[in-house]
C-alpha cells in the first residue's frame, strides 16, 4: 500500500508499506520513479549496483500499486539488519522517516545521474 508520495530532486519518491506474512511484520520500502527517457540507461546502472541504499537496490520495474506505467527503482527495509525476531516472527524496527529519508538519498543520486546523461549527449 502506498502510504506516502512526494517530489524529491524534481522526482516522484514513493513510500509503501508491504502487508504482513506470516513470518513477517510490514515493513516500509522506497521507490523512485524514473522517466521513460531514461528507464534504459537507470535500470541498467542499477543492474550494475550504481546506486547506494539501504541493502541495495531491490525493486526493478513497474510498481503494482496506481497508475499504470510507472517504472520506479526502489529498495526495501527487511533485512536482518533492519529488524528483530519475536518468537517465530520478523518485526520491522524502521519507521516511514527513516524509509523517507533513505529514499531522499537514492533520489539524490537518480538526479546526478540523469544530469550525467543530459550532459553526455
Amino acid at each position: 500500500m502506498i502510504v506516502k508520495e512526494y517530489k524529491n530532486k524534481g522526482l516522484t519518491c514513493i513510500i509503501r508499506r508491504l502487508d504482513k506474512s506470516l513470518s513477517f511484520d510490514s515493513y516500509p520500502c522506497g521507490y523512485v520513479e524514473i522517466p521513460k527517457e531514461y528507464w534504459n540507461q537507470v535500470k541498467k546502472a542499477a543492474n550494475n549496483w550504481e546506486f547506494e541504499t539501504n541493502g541495495d537496490i531491490t525493486f526493478i520495474g513497474e510498481l503494482p500499486e496506481g497508475e499504470r506505467g510507472r517504472l520506479c527503482i526502489g529498495f526495501d527495509m527487511a533485512h536482518s539488519w533492519d529488524g528483530h525476531y519475536e518468537a517465530d516472527r520478523w518485526v520491522c524496527d524502521r519507521t516511514e522517516l527513516e524509509c523517507e529519508r533513505e529514499t531522499n538519498f537514492l533520489a539524490k543520486q537518480v538526479r546526478r545521474f540523469i544530469d550525467d546523461c543530459e550532459r553526455n549527449k
